[in-house]
């Protein structure tokens, strides 16, 4: 009976967090190295409700070398729910554990939310990839998971 009842406590937990995922329409990433010129990138991966089909579509802005490039693609449903299943696992906690200022180095911004722009915004200084296995683990993995979903290359993450 204790069995049967944790299972279904699970599948209530499960169930409620699958319907709140959905609610997330769009994601945006922001990257910038305040002493390099050119190192900014900004993505934005959304969900475009028309003619009763849902598209997932993906902007990015960022550079290589001195030019500016600009991508605009469809993803799958798929890549969306990860990206949003990945956020979801992120505990603030750990990040106001890992809290640190300075002046300069690397700003990563990831802001989600609804298209009634009701959002949450995580703003982290010095983020880097060595620093995977610490607190910042699953804030980490969905800065690599957009990035790898995106096709783009920043030293700090890649």
């Amino acid at each position: 009976m204790k069995h049967f009842f944790l299972l279904v406590l699970l599948f209530i937990a499960l169930s409620s967090t699958a319907q709140k995922t959905r609610d997330i329409d769009f994601v945006n990433f922001n990257y910038n190295v305040s002493s390099i010129a050119l190192s900014g990138v900004e993505i934005l991966i959304y969900k475009n409700k028309a003619n009763k089909k849902v598209i997932y579509k993906l902007e990015a802005k960022y550079y290589e070398g001195f030019k500016k490039k600009n991508k605009k693609i469809d993803i799958s449903e798929e890549d969306f729910d990860k990206i949003i299943e990945a956020i979801v696992k992120i505990n603030t906690s750990d990040l106001v554990e890992n809290f640190a200022s300075g002046l300069d180095g690397s700003i990563t911004e990831l802001e989600f939310g609804t298209i009634f722009f009701n959002s949450i915004k995580f703003e982290l200084w010095g983020v880097h990839k060595t620093q995977i296995n610490t607190n910042l683990k699953s804030f980490i993995e969905t800065i690599q998971l957009v990035l790898k979903v995106a096709e783009i290359n920043i030293e700090d993450y890649n």
